[in-house]
C-alpha cells in the first residue's frame, strides 16, 4: 500500500486519486490490463511501471479483481487525508509568511529609528520623481521654457520638462541666449527657435533653505536682458520661511535633510564615517590585492571616484594599518581633507580574511563615535553595520540608504537623536 501511494502524481499541490485516473479510460473490452495501461502512462514513475508489468499475469486472478476495488477505496481515503493536511499546512505557511514580513513597529528601537528617519529627512531619486509628478499641476501650462539651476536643479527641471514636453536649459545658457536641441521623437509642434517667442519661464532648483542662493539667481536674471520675460521661481523642497522667495513650492522638507543625488558631496560628509575603497576610489582587482608590491602600487595610483571639497569627519577602512603612509599620500595627491583615519590593525591580508571582521570592525568604530551616517561600498557590509550599530548607513553599491532591521533594546537613546537635532547652523546650505 505504501509503495503504491508513494508513486502517486502531485497535481498542482494535490495528489491525484487513483480512481479518478482509472475511471477516465476504458477500452471496448473493459479489461483491467487496459486500465492499468492508462495508469502506466499517467500516474506512475518508471520504477512503478516496471513493478506493475511484472505483476500483470496475476491481475486475471479472481481474488485480485475482487480486492482491487477495496484497495482503491483505501488508497483514495489516504490521499484525501493527505490533501486535507496539505491544505492546512499551506494555510499555516501563508500566516507565518505574513507574520514574518510584518514590519517591526512595536520595539522602542523601531520608534527611535522612525524618529531618526523623520529628523534626518532623506529623499531619494524616486522620492523626487514622485514629488514632481504629484505637484505638476501647480505649474502653469503656458510656460515656454524650463530653466534649471545647476547642478542639482537640473534634475527636477528635466523631469518637469519631460512631463510638460517643454525645452530645458541651464541657467547660464538661458542668460546667454542659448537653447538646447530636443530629440525629434518628442519635439513639440511649436518648437522654440529663438528667445523672441518666449513669454513665460520657470526657473527651478531642487531645494531652498535660507534663500541666499535663490536671491543671487534673481539678481543675475534682473541684471540680464531677460528681465522683461515673465519669470516664475520654483523649488521642489522648501522650508516655511523660504516661501516668500518662491512662486511655487512643491513640498515642505525642513532641515536637516539628505538628498540621494548629492549625498557624496554635501554637508553630511562632515558628520559621517566614510569607507575608502569603492567610495572615494576604485576597489583593487584580485591581482592588485596581493598584500605586496601590486597592492602598494594600487594604493598610490588608485583611480578616484567621488572627490569632494567638504572635510570628511572620519575615514574608517579595512585597509591594514601598515599601509597608512601610502593611503595618506593618495589623499594628499587628490586634495582630500579629513579629520581622522582609522585602519584595521592586523599584520596581513591573510589574517584579515581569517577573522572576516570587515563589517564588525567598522561597526565598532561607528557605534562609539558621534557621526550620524556611515557611507559604505559593500551592500552586505552596509546591512551588517546598520544592524550592529542601529544607525544609518548609505551604500554606494546600490546608492540607497540602509536602515537597521534588528531590535537593539532601546540602544538608540534620546541623546543620539538630540545630536542630530542640534546640528551646527554654520553648515546649513543656502
Amino acid at each position: 500500500m505504501a509503495f503504491i501511494m508513494s508513486m502517486c502524481l502531485q497535481n498542482n499541490g494535490r495528489i491525484k486519486r487513483l480512481d479518478e485516473v482509472m475511471s477516465v479510460h476504458r477500452n471496448h473490452q473493459g479489461g483491467i490490463y487496459s486500465k492499468l495501461s492508462y495508469l502506466d502512462k499517467q500516474v506512475f514513475s518508471f520504477e512503478a511501471r516496471i513493478y506493475f508489468r511484472s505483476k500483470l499475469p496475476a491481475l486475471y486472478e479472481p481474488a485480485f479483481k475482487k480486492g482491487l476495488k477495496a484497495i482503491l477505496q483505501e488508497i483514495t481515503w489516504h490521499i484525501d487525508d493527505l490533501n486535507r493536511k496539505n491544505e492546512e499546512l499551506l494555510k499555516k505557511n501563508a500566516e507565518l509568511t505574513k507574520e514574518i514580513n510584518k514590519p517591526l513597529i512595536n520595539s522602542e528601537n523601531d520608534k527611535n529609528m522612525s524618529e531618526i528617519q523623520e529628523i534626518l529627512r532623506y529623499k531619494s531619486y524616486k522620492d523626487l520623481s514622485l514629488t514632481v509628478k504629484n505637484n505638476i499641476l501647480k505649474i502653469p501650462r503656458d510656460i515656454d521654457l524650463v530653466v534649471g539651476i545647476p547642478r542639482s536643479g537640473m534634475i527636477p527641471a528635466t523631469m518637469i520638462g519631460q512631463i510638460l514636453n517643454k525645452p530645458v536649459v541651464a541657467l547660464d545658457s538661458y542668460l546667454d541666449g542659448k537653447l538646447y536641441e530636443m530629440g525629434h521623437y518628442r519635439r513639440p509642434k511649436n518648437m522654440l527657435n529663438d528667445f523672441s517667442n518666449i513669454k513665460k519661464v520657470l526657473i527651478v532648483d531642487d531645494s531652498i533653505n535660507t534663500g541666499g542662493s535663490l536671491i543671487k539667481v534673481k539678481e543675475k536674471v534682473a541684471g540680464s536682458d531677460k528681465n522683461n520675460i515673465e519669470t516664475l521661481y520654483c523649488a521642489i523642497y522648501f522650508v516655511q520661511d523660504s516661501l516668500k522667495y518662491l512662486d511655487i513650492g512643491f513640498e515642505e522638507c525642513v532641515w536637516p535633510r539628505i538628498f540621494q543625488w548629492n549625498i557624496l558631496n554635501s554637508w553630511i560628509l562632515e558628520r559621517a564615517c566614510v569607507d575608502i575603497d569603492g567610495v572615494i576610489c576604485t576597489d583593487p582587482t584580485e591581482d592588485e590585492n596581493d598584500d605586496g608590491e601590486n597592492y602598494k602600487r594600487f594604493l598610490l595610483n588608485a583611480k578616484p571616484l567621488h572627490l569632494t571639497d567638504f572635510t570628511i569627519s572620519c575615514f574608517v577602512t579595512s585597509r591594514l594599518e601598515k599601509y597608512r603612509e601610502k593611503t595618506e599620500a593618495w589623499f594628499k595627491k587628490h586634495s582630500i581633507n579629513y579629520k581622522d583615519l582609522i585602519m584595521l590593525d592586523l599584520p596581513s591580508k591573510e589574517e584579515r580574511l581569517k577573522r572576516n571582521c570587515h563589517a564588525s570592525f567598522k561597526a565598532e568604530v561607528y557605534k562609539n563615535r558621534n557621526e550620524e551616517l556611515f557611507i559604505e561600498s559593500s551592500l552586505s557590509q552596509a546591512h551588517e553595520i546598520a544592524d550592529l550599530t542601529g544607525k544609518l548607513v548609505f551604500c554606494t553599491e546600490n546608492m540607497e540608504m540602509i536602515f537597521p532591521t534588528v531590535k537593539r533594546n532601546g540602544e538608540m537613546r534620546k541623546n543620539e537623536l538630540n545630536k542630530i537635532k542640534n546640528l551646527d547652523s554654520n553648515i546649513i546650505p543656502q
